[in-house]
């Protein structure tokens, strides 16, 4: 079993901000994983008993989304395939190949 959890700051109206936590639970690596790189969170859990838990760095062995445009708008035949990355958003392709299963893209080598 896998924990991520989210931390939200929302703003109220005459008390400052306010924190709030969401704990999403899944059962598998890859699904956690997925939903990790998608909120750009740094640390998630990996449940494997009662008493035994261990923390997974999201960003080990895989780009964050500004690491992989910077590097994209420097190499776009490695990255992306093309010979210029004019005229294309690579935030939103950075997300395509996460919710795609294209993770390999995003890899560190």
């Amino acid at each position: 079993m896998y924990k991520v959890t989210q931390e939200i700051t929302k703003n109220r109206l005459f008390f400052g901000t306010k924190e709030i936590k969401k704990v999403y639970n899944f059962d598998n690596y890859n699904d956690a994983l997925r939903f990790a790189l998608n909120e750009q969170i740094k640390r998630f859990k990996c449940i494997v008993s009662d008493s035994i838990a261990t923390n997974r760095n999201t960003f080990a062995n895989v780009y964050t989304c500004k690491e992989w445009t910077k590097l994209a708008r420097k190499n776009p035949m490695h990255y992306i395939s093309l010979q210029s990355a004019k005229g294309i958003a690579l935030e939103r392709l950075y997300y395509y190949y996460i919710n795609s299963g294209k993770m390999h893209k995003i890899r560190k080598h």
